[in-house]
Order: structure tokens, then sequence, then C-alpha cells
């Protein structure tokens, strides 16, 4: 089962907000009010029922898998079990399997800029050191990897990819939503491949980056 063919749990689906909104409200302050001190316990088991392949994270920094062969899709039961033993952990998500691509934005002011080029999405999360991570519907096979050599602080994590999602927290704070919900997991627009090569004018970006 993939994210986006799994059944949402609710109908109610949060509405995008025009990409300058987003903006607007969106600056490199980390977010410290407190996650959930159960994030795995009190998540996991919903994740998976939307189509996520969900492993318990921990370590200093919060993003160490908490199980070994994590790059699997386990059943329901395994799940539950883990939500009991790891109910503190944080809710990694394994990329590739789960049908996502995200598009690791490491700095807010660079936002629209990636949005036009790769699209429009209903869910952005945010990380407690204030990045961006945009979410999209993997359609066939995705490379993680990065935008670095065209100057961006931008990280593609698709196949072989994991990514620490709401309500987990580290000690620079909490991992939230900037933009949807879980149920947005649903209408994730595809992500375009072909949006990972330099655009034309990428020697103006380089330049403006630097």
């Amino acid at each position: 089962m993939s994210a986006h063919s799994a059944t949402p749990e609710t109908t109610e689906s949060a509405k995008a907000t025009p990409v300058g909104d987003f903006l607007a409200g969106c600056d490199a302050t980390p977010h410290t009010q407190p996650g959930s001190p159960h994030a795995f316990g009190d998540n996991a088991v919903r994740l998976h029922a939307l189509g996520l392949v969900v492993v318990p994270c921990g370590g200093p920094d919060g993003k160490s898998p908490l199980v070994t062969k994590w790059q699997v899709r386990r059943p329901r039961a395994v799940i539950a079990a883990w939500a009991q033993k790891f109910a503190d952990a944080n809710i990694g998500v394994v990329c590739g399997l789960s049908g996502i691509v995200i598009v690791d934005v490491d700095k807010p002011e660079l936002v629209a800029e990636i949005l036009e080029r790769f699209g429009d999405t209903p869910l952005m999360t945010r990380t407690p050191s204030g990045g961006v991570h945009l979410w999209y519907r993997k359609l066939g096979p995705v490379r993680s990897g990065n935008l670095r050599r065209q100057n961006l602080d931008v990280d593609i994590k698709a196949d072989g990819g994991l990514v620490v999602t709401p309500s987990s927290r580290n000690p620079k704070g909490v991992y939230a939503f900037e933009r949807g919900t879980w149920d947005d997991v649903q209408r994730l627009p595809p992500f375009r491949q072909e949006a990972l090569a330099a655009p034309p004018s990428n020697d103006n970006n380089e330049q403006r980056h630097r």
C-alpha cells in the first residue's frame, strides 16, 4: 500500500494557502513548543494506516532508527508492538517505501523558489532547526541526493531516505506542521523529477546564493 492509496481516517483536508501567505509567517526561528511526549506511540499505527512506513527513531539528534532492518514495510501488528515498546521515540518515515519524496529546504527564504521549481504541495512540515520539508508523491524510482552543486541548501529524500516528522522533537525543538495535516498525505502532487536538473537561469541563481 502506498501513501496515496490508503483511506484517510478523516474526510476533511487542510486547504493549501498561497505561497506568499506561507512565507509571511515563516522565519528561521526554531519551534520550541512541547512536542508529544509519546510521539511514536500516539501516531505510528495511524500513519501506517495512511500507507507510511514508520520506524521509531532516537539518539542524540533524534534521527537514528531504533530497530534493525528498518527499510522494510512491516505489518500492523509489528507497528502496534513498536508503538508500545518505543512510545516516546520520534517518528521516522521511510520515504521511498512510503511512496513519497521530501524536498528538504534548509533555508526558509528558499521555499518560494523551490515551490516554483517543483510545484506547490498541501503538506509542509518544519524542522527544529527552521528548515522546511515539502512533501510530494513518488511515481517511480527517485534517488536521494541534493542540489548543493547548484549552490542550493536543498536535500532530496526519496529511495533509501528517512525523514523525521511531527510531533517528534530533539534538543533544538520540535517538528511541526507548517501547512496541512496528515490527511493531506492522500492528495500529494507528483514529484517533478525533471525539476532536479538545473534551470537555464542557474548561473544567476548561483551568484545570488553565494
